[in-house]
């Protein structure tokens, strides 16, 4: 017996080898990952504050380092959760208080485009890829916070934002055709000068939205919540539809365009 004990002591000191390297081998792994994890937040820190900094350059470079990581993110799903505390902390940033709205257009611009193209809300000028977006039960920024924003001079063809809440944002010279306002939130937004060419805003909330001099040639306010909103030098056609007719339209100051 003591023969079995001692010719069986080499193989129970491997296997107890094997797994001490096994062991050993995956207290690294975790050890990598963390510092690996670590090191990304740090630099993820390090990129916000440049996207906050004063030289333009250096805020739009690190921005779009920012939207590369999120759409990397997103190929795997929106589920992940670093991709969620990014888009939470990106939207943030387009809320951010700044000396100067015109100084940080250009990052802005950068976040909103990159945030909303991640999250496939963005359908192009295919009006059929539209269709296909409305019929869907899919919302992919309902649940975000978009209030107060500042995206001016966006441009997004095909912006699908049905029963998104934009209190109090500001688009103001932006690109926004062929979207999906439905049933959206416009409370006290802005988006003025814009060109909104066949957009739905079918029951939309614009009440004291500022819509002067926006190209509205082509779309779709039935239904929608006009009260106290700006129109003045808003350009309109036969193929607008008003929630108000011709006569009130040119006396809330829109221009026809025959």
């Amino acid at each position: 017996m003591a023969a079995d004990y001692v010719n069986g002591l080499p193989a129970a000191v491997a296997a107890v080898g094997a797994a001490a390297s096994v062991a050993w081998t995956s207290i690294q792994t975790v050890r990598l990952a963390s510092e690996s994890a670590r090191h990304s937040q740090s630099h993820d820190l390090q990129l916000f504050r440049e996207m906050a900094s004063e030289d333009e350059r250096l805020s739009t470079a690190a921005a779009a380092i920012l939207i590369e990581r999120l759409r990397a993110y997103t190929r795997f799903g929106v589920k992940n959760a670093d991709a969620r505390a990014l888009i939470a902390a990106l939207l943030g940033a387009l809320r951010a208080t700044a000396k100067s709205r015109d100084r940080i257009e250009a990052t802005n611009k950068i976040i909103f485009e990159g945030v909303v193209e991640c999250l496939g809300a963005v359908s192009g000028r295919d009006t059929k890829k539209s269709a296909t977006a409305a019929k869907s039960s899919k919302y992919p920024l309902k649940k975000l916070d978009f209030q107060n924003i500042v995206a001016r001079n966006v441009h997004v063809s095909g912006l699908f934002v049905k029963e998104v809440d934009f209190y109090g944002a500001d688009f103001q010279s932006s690109g926004l055709r062929f979207s999906d306002f439905r049933n959206a939130i416009l409370y006290r937004a802005n988006i003025s000068e814009c060109r909104l060419n066949d957009s739905s805003f079918v029951e939309a909330n614009l009440f004291q939205c500022n819509l002067s001099k926006s190209d509205l040639r082509g779309c779709d306010f039935t239904s929608a919540r006009v009260d106290g909103a700006q129109f003045t030098g808003a350009r309109v056609d036969q193929t607008t539809l008003l929630p108000f007719d011709r006569s009130e339209a040119l006396g809330r100051g829109m221009v026809w365009v025959d």
